[in-house]
């Protein structure tokens, strides 16, 4: 005999009335039990089986003024809440918890219950308000690489800071966006999956100076036309600055010097390399044949290489005659503000990007991108070095830069957020890493491993970058005697895990 009063935070459902009562039920030792149409309230311990309850009911009678409060959750889950709640509740009161329901039933004076069902308010909230959805169907990748990668981009630091995108739209080719007083974008198509490069332009007191040329394509040199006429307004380039020697970087130096008489700025190796990349010294195909070959790539791809031939004079189809020097730490005069010069490695020998405090101002190049990670890769002239282990160790000398700093790079958007970015990109490559250990369990060749590491579907292009990526990680993992490199009788190297 008895009466149950149950006051509750919130209206719960009609539908769930009967179940709630059964949980109440259940915690004060009774049952609810159907016979011939009624409803008959009978101790535990007189019916077989009970309505499943989450907390076991205590089996001693309820204290004087204890009553039992339902507190219904509409977004968060009680198992979210539950530990922070039970935390409120003293000791000889209950609490509950019905997951198929999502509700949580408390036994205890009124004025606890307040309390928890105010605590409960602050945490039931709507994290998923203003938010919009969709549903992407990956049909050459695995969903929970895409995933991975999504989550990488968009990841927040441990102090809440982000990358975020001022202008979230790029100007038109032949067309400029002044991103800082005399500095200005503009952006020319490649003949890639990565279909743009960003350059820049930068106001003199005589002209203009040029950072990076641009892709040799009658497309970009129809871009470059316009702006002569437009956006420079005819006024002359008096310097042309190319970050690296990659064909997207040095296209049109040439022929941008050669209409202006300009002189190209360049660091040494960098200058070096693209003369090696143009003459063929870096570009041997059988060289590059036989050094895939030997990290396990099917032969049926020498007739691809051999094919492709010398790419880089198709995006570079002519050098300037000479080049100004620039070093890493120089600080360069350029529209009346001191630009110094950050040289980064990995990507390219001597990548150049360039920093302006007054401005605060950092023109990345390649070297670090928003959306992308750079290519990072072992090369059949460079089989020794450590391409990864070099890009990694380049981050130091950006870290010190301010916070705020913004960043134009090469591809992609500018950003806002140089430290979160660089933290993303070094996960990553810690991803990659376990990556090529999971799956060097037995004895694997670079080749093996692209499917791991890259889910899409490649053509010749990208099987030359992923080959090239897939040894670059396992070269940093050899040097750090992660891996063991093992040559049989066929040539073949393969690389197994060191426990």
């Amino acid at each position: 005999q008895g009466t149950v009063t149950a006051r509750t935070s919130k209206p719960i459902p009609r539908s769930a009335v009967l179940a709630v009562l059964e949980n109440i039920l259940a915690l004060n030792g009774a049952a609810m039990v159907e016979a011939e149409g009624v409803y008959n309230i009978v101790p535990v311990g007189a019916v077989a089986s009970l309505p499943k309850v989450v907390v076991t009911p205590s089996q001693r009678p309820q204290r004087q003024g204890v009553g039992i409060h339902v507190i219904p959750l509409e977004f968060a889950s009680v198992a979210s809440v539950r530990d922070i709640v039970a935390s409120l509740v003293s000791p000889g009161h209950q609490l509950a918890v019905d997951h198929a329901r999502n509700i949580l039933i408390y036994t205890g004076p009124a004025q606890e219950a307040r309390g928890i069902a105010e605590m409960v308010s602050v945490l039931d909230v709507d994290v998923l308000a203003g938010m919009s959805f969709a549903l992407f169907p990956v049909q050459m990748s695995d969903a929970r690489d895409v995933a991975a990668e999504l989550e990488m981009l968009f990841a927040e630091d441990a102090v809440g800071a982000s990358v975020t995108y001022p202008y979230p739209e790029p100007p038109t080719p032949g067309e400029t966006i002044e991103l800082a007083p005399g500095v200005h974008w503009h952006r020319t198509p490649l003949p890639f999956k990565l279909n743009h490069i960003n350059l820049w332009l930068i106001e003199d007191t005589e002209g203009w100076i040029v950072v990076d040329c641009g892709f040799a394509l009658d497309e970009t040199k129809e871009a470059w036309r316009r702006l002569f006429a437009e956006a420079m307004g005819g006024r002359p380039i008096t310097r042309i600055i190319v970050t690296h020697y990659h064909p997207d970087h040095m296209g049109l130096a040439a022929w941008l010097a050669a209409k202006s008489g300009a002189e190209v700025v360049m660091t040494e190796i960098e200058w070096q390399t693209a003369q090696d990349a143009f003459n063929g010294v870096t570009n041997d195909v059988p060289s590059w044949t036989a050094f895939y070959r030997s990290h396990g790539l099917d032969p049926s791809y020498d007739e691809t290489i051999r094919l492709r031939g010398n790419t880089y004079r198709r995006g570079v189809p002519g050098l300037p005659a000479a080049t100004v020097p620039m070093k890493d730490g120089d600080e360069i005069a350029l529209g009346g503000h001191d630009w110094r010069v950050i040289v980064g490695r990995g990507h390219a020998p001597e990548h150049a990007a360039l920093y302006c405090q007054d401005l605060n101002v950092l023109i990345s190049g390649d070297q670090i991108l928003p959306r992308i990670t750079p290519n990072i890769s072992l090369r059949y002239f460079d089989a020794d070095a450590d391409p990864l282990g070099l890009y990694l160790a380049s981050f130091a000398p950006f870290r010190p830069l301010p916070a705020d700093v913004f960043v134009l790079p090469s591809h992609n958007l500018p950003f806002y957020g140089l430290g979160p970015r660089i933290d993303q990109i070094v996960r990553h490559h810690d991803d990659r890493l376990q990556d090529v250990l999971d799956n060097c369990e037995t004895p694997a060749t670079a080749a093996d491993l692209i499917p791991h590491l890259f889910k899409r579907k490649l053509d010749a292009h990208g099987i030359s970058f992923a080959m090239g990526e897939c040894l670059a990680h396992i070269r940093y993992l050899e040097l750090k005697g992660q891996l063991k490199r093992i040559t049989n009788d066929d040539g073949i190297h393969r690389f197994v895990r060191i426990d």
